[in-house]
């Protein structure tokens, strides 16, 4: 860097779209300028488990090692007006390994032993949700909950 200011500043703002079929949008800018390490990609999502006042946002994958622009939000218009104050969440961000963009699929036919052992074990994992509603919790605490020794 040498020491000289940038060329602009980077500010938030709130531009629309002139397409038809965009009206109900509008682009969030943020101040930010995301980096992320080689084969490093953001997934913005809108905010998960958190209230976003019935705001949504358009899910996007940037591919930030490179990507050199301010981070843009899409989101939908929501009916009325809408007012957010300084840490309320509008959406957030997951970084995803590029080497999961591409995962292998492999379909099990159903006459397969292990197609029918997942029909076995769902239908006996429902037939345990309908006698107790808690069922779920010691079936998953059972498999993937308890640290083995």
């Amino acid at each position: 860097m040498d020491g000289s200011k940038p060329s602009s500043v980077l500010e938030p703002g709130v531009s629309f779209f002139d397409r038809e079929d965009q009206q109900d949008l509008f682009k969030l800018s943020l101040p930010y300028v995301w980096r992320t390490p080689p084969n490093i990609e953001t997934l913005f999502l809108g905010a998960l488990n958190r209230s976003s006042q019935g705001l949504e946002v358009m899910s996007g994958l940037v591919e930030t090692e490179w990507y050199s622009g301010a981070v843009n939000l899409v989101l939908r218009k929501p009916q009325g007006s809408l007012h957010f104050h300084e840490g309320d969440w509008v959406a957030q961000a997951v970084l995803i390994p590029r080497d999961l963009r591409a995962p292998s699929l492999e379909v099990v036919p159903d006459h397969a032993r292990l197609s029918r052992n997942i029909r076995k074990e769902l239908a006996e994992w429902f037939r345990q949700h309908a006698e107790d509603r808690g069922a779920y919790k010691v079936l998953a605490r059972s498999r993937q909950g308890r640290i083995e020794s």
